[in-house]
């Protein structure tokens, strides 16, 4: 090509895409990396909070359990002074959260 008068200003223009070029790639790479940590950290706080979330659930769990079993020990020695068909109704609300319990479980 013969040289004209801008032909620097062109050369210069294509020393400038390709910089501008190098640069985005970079910035891509870099940027893609990021990405991918954010991606590992949201992946390591969701897996904690679903085990914290699971142990508090257990926890609360066992501590109805154990309630449960308190409140029942307290009233066996009033069951004689309960009428018959009371009692029956208790039992068969007992054995229906029993049964509703071992369903919630599976």
């Amino acid at each position: 090509m013969p040289a004209t008068p801008h032909a620097p200003m062109f050369a210069f223009t294509r020393t400038v895409l390709d910089e501008v070029e190098a640069q985005t790639e970079r910035l891509t790479s870099y940027g893609s990396g990021q990405l991918k940590d954010m991606a590992d950290l949201g992946r390591t706080i969701r897996g904690q909070a679903s085990a914290v979330t699971r142990t508090m659930l257990t926890t609360m769990e066992q501590l109805a359990d154990e309630g449960w079993r308190a409140m029942e020990s307290m009233t066996k020695p009033f069951a004689s002074f309960v009428p018959a068909p009371v009692a029956q109704a208790a039992k068969a609300a007992a054995e229906t959260v029993k049964e509703s319990a071992k369903g919630a479980s599976k």
